[in-house]
């Protein structure tokens, strides 16, 4: 089996402080033949550097041009990738580097952050992450979270294009039965603090984003009548996320209780899913 992998860590944090957690974890949880490339974006001025690696700089502020550029300076036949507000817990290497020797493309479970939290701080783990709290721990899609993933190198190379930006999503359609399984002791924390503004501005963001990428390829009509049909996806969306996590008791009242903000975040995708698939991405910066 592989002895050592890459761990591509995508930053949009200024400050030190928010990013301790993670910094930490890869002083204690990786090997001394690991790679770890550090990828800043150019909105985030020099600061907190990691334990060990490299520190490099997208051309973008997205995860995908993040996770792009260090996947392309990666030298390991094993690449990861996760975020600088993600902290990797004991045991995730050897069940990364397992899982990839296994299956080819492995991801695992994301926990909430320790301790009590305001309901806009539930709702904006609920929404990012939520579903990859508990099992089966995969999307509505049946995907992996985008902060604890790993690939085998020459596999995620065989579906990119030249210096497009690597979002998961479409690596995961495009491998179809070879997309990431999930290995449950490759387990990770989210610490990331999210303000008012994820459920709002940021999400719309996002929303647009993800839209803008189903738009292509398809008819004008097909934009419009897909549009439309956004006005259904805070309902749909809400539905999903509580047929899941109703049912596990660690979740269970975190969502009853954030239902609110939770419900803003859902309507504020869904309106940025149809701008995306009418007018394309647009002006949008800080995409992560």
């Amino acid at each position: 089996m592989v002895s050592s992998l890459a761990l591509v860590v995508a930053n949009v944090e200024p400050g030190a402080r928010a990013t301790a957690g993670c910094r930490a974890a890869l002083a204690r949880e990786l090997a001394s033949g690991d790679e770890v490339l550090w990828v800043d974006a150019p909105t985030v001025p020099p600061g907190a550097q990691p334990v060990a690696g490299v520190v490099l700089r997208a051309r973008g502020s997205s995860r995908g041009e993040l996770y792009r550029t260090g996947f392309d300076a990666s030298r390991r036949q094993v690449v990861a990738f996760t975020d600088s507000t993600t902290v990797l817990l004991d045991g995730w290497r050897s069940a990364a580097l397992e899982g990839v020797a296994r299956h080819g493309a492995v991801g695992g479970p994301v926990a909430p952050p320790p301790g009590r939290r305001g309901s806009v701080a539930t709702a904006g783990f609920l929404l990012e992450y939520g579903v990859h709290a508990v099992a089966p721990y995969t999307s509505a899609t049946h995907d992996v979270s985008a902060n604890n993933v790993a690939f085998d190198r020459a596999l995620l190379a065989s579906v990119l294009a030249p210096g497009e930006p690597l979002w998961k999503s479409e690596v995961s359609r495009r491998l179809a039965d070879r997309a990431p399984k999930v290995t449950t002791t490759m387990r990770v924390r989210c610490d990331k603090h999210y303000r008012p503004r994820d459920l709002g501005p940021t999400r719309l963001a996002h929303g647009r984003l993800y839209g803008a990428q189903r738009r292509a390829g398809l008819a004008p009509a097909r934009r419009a009548a897909r549009a439309a049909a956004c006005a259904l996806v805070p309902a749909l969306s809400y539905g999903r996320l509580a047929s899941r996590l109703l049912r596990d008791p660690g979740t269970r009242w975190s969502l009853v209780a954030a239902t609110p903000p939770v419900v803003v975040g859902l309507v504020s995708w869904s309106l940025g899913e149809a701008i995306g698939l009418v007018a394309g991405e647009g002006a949008v910066v800080d995409v992560f």
